[in-house]
């Protein structure tokens, strides 16, 4: 087997197309966003998970360690704050300015911001 060969049994680039991307999901810690986050990790995706609450992110990224992703970038922040995401962007860019990006954005809407 080369180096190129995915072991017997493990993913292959046709299973995991999303491999070497970013996916930003907001609401990520339940309902529709902590399945979007899943999904994308399963597709080979790392997750930048955005929620509210700390502890429901990193039962999320439990969730996905367990799966067989790799550990998550977790941010606890609220939609609402606008400089806090300004500050998100800032720090994305920076990290991730040459990766391909994937945004999931489950439950948002401009009515949110009340």
């Amino acid at each position: 087997m080369s180096e190129a060969e995915p072991a017997a049994g493990g993913p292959s680039a046709a299973s995991r197309p999303l491999e070497g991307r970013i996916a930003v999901v907001t609401g990520a810690s339940r309902g529709i966003g902590r399945a979007a986050a899943l999904a994308l990790s399963q597709a080979g995706a790392h997750i930048v998970a955005l929620a509210r609450t700390q502890g429901a992110l990193e039962d999320l990224d439990d969730a996905i360690r367990a799966d067989g992703g790799a550990a998550a970038t977790l941010v606890p922040l609220d939609l609402r704050d606008f400089d806090a995401l300004d500050r998100l962007g800032a720090a994305l860019h920076e990290r991730w300015a040459s990766s391909t990006s994937s945004w999931a954005t489950p439950g948002y809407s401009a009515n949110s911001r009340r």
